[in-house]
């Protein structure tokens, strides 16, 4: 018997040299797996085209709020070769910061109405972007590179964005 009362450890006997035994102390027992029954409706994956320059024609603008800043999503269909006579390749997105009814000229939004070929406002009048609506456009399509956490897009997670309109067409 050892000095605090337990027995000391005894080497056991094992072909080669001698080994001491450790106790280990017993694993807790974990309880079951369980899988829940939950359903979702899978949604369709973002679409996908080749990165380059297509001809779009402007289709919708939303405004909504996006990690606490307010952002314009101005929505493009983008076409295989010309889109008088080429075939639809998908709506793409083109997302921009709204700062406010007075852009900065360098800002997504202020280049976007530079390329417009709108004329500066007189004074403070605002102008409504309902003239953006239905016009053809030459775009550059690029994939999406990062995910709302900053995270790499790959594989199938990469889609497409419009990075940028490159001049207006009609």
């Amino acid at each position: 018997m050892g000095s605090n009362g337990i027995p000391p450890k005894q080497p056991a006997e094992v072909d080669g040299p001698m080994t001491t035994i450790i106790p280990t102390t017993p694993e807790p027992e974990q309880a079951p797996a369980t899988w829940q029954s939950v359903e979702v409706v899978v949604p369709s994956r973002l679409p996908w085209i080749r990165p380059g320059d297509y001809e779009a024609v402007s289709v919708g603008l939303r405004r909504y709020q996006c990690y606490k800043r307010l952002v314009l999503r101005l929505d493009f269909d983008v076409f295989e070769g010309s889109a008088v006579d080429g075939g639809l390749l998908a709506r793409l997105p083109y997302y921009m910061r709204w700062s406010g009814k007075k852009p900065a000229p360098t800002s997504k939004l202020g280049r976007l109405l530079q390329v417009a070929k709108l004329q500066p406002s007189r004074g403070d009048r605002p102008r409504s972007l309902s003239v953006l609506a239905r016009k053809l456009w030459r775009v550059r399509v690029a994939d999406a590179e990062r995910d709302s956490e900053g995270l790499e897009l790959v594989g199938d997670n990469v889609y497409s964005v419009v990075k940028q309109v490159l001049e207006r067409l009609a």
